[in-house]
């Protein structure tokens, strides 16, 4: 069974890889354009990770309170095997010799999963202050896939 405190840490972790991904995918840019979007697609995953710490503080002591365990067990085990950012450098290569559209294709997946299990989140916690906070970003996160379409157009 994972704790309230462990499931914060698998969204920081989400986050931080995206971070790391996205940073990465900045730096292999070749137009300046992917490259700006990239690197501010990389400070949002950041800004992420922080309010998902801020929570993690906050929720050390209420633990028991903020997550309903009857729903979320089953779903996060399941979860827990897998990881919604891959590891960029192992990507890179593949990537760097893509056409870029199979690069913002590819991105824009990895920010639907992660739409999807921040949803998974938000129907387990108790918290509306928590909830309040996942709602945000989860509509970052579907701005991301605007963001990354229109670099599409």
């Amino acid at each position: 069974m994972f704790s309230a405190h462990e499931i914060l840490r698998i969204a920081v972790d989400i986050e931080r890889e995206g971070r790391d991904f996205y940073s990465s995918l900045a730096d292999a840019a070749a137009k300046e354009e992917v490259s700006a979007v990239f690197r501010y697609l990389a400070g949002q995953e950041q800004d992420h990770a922080e309010t998902f710490e801020d929570l993690l503080r906050r929720f050390r002591e209420e633990e028991k309170d903020l997550i309903n365990w009857d729903e979320a067990s089953g779903y996060l085990k399941s979860f827990s095997r897998h990881k919604v950012f891959p590891n960029a450098e192992s990507v890179l290569g593949t990537l760097s010799a893509a056409p870029v559209k199979e690069v913002i294709d590819f991105a824009v997946d990895i920010e639907k999963e992660t739409v999807i299990f921040y949803y998974e989140i938000l129907e387990i916690l108790n918290d509306k202050d928590a909830r309040d906070s996942i709602r945000k970003i989860i509509e970052e996160e579907k701005k991301h896939i605007v963001l990354l379409r229109k670099l599409l157009d």
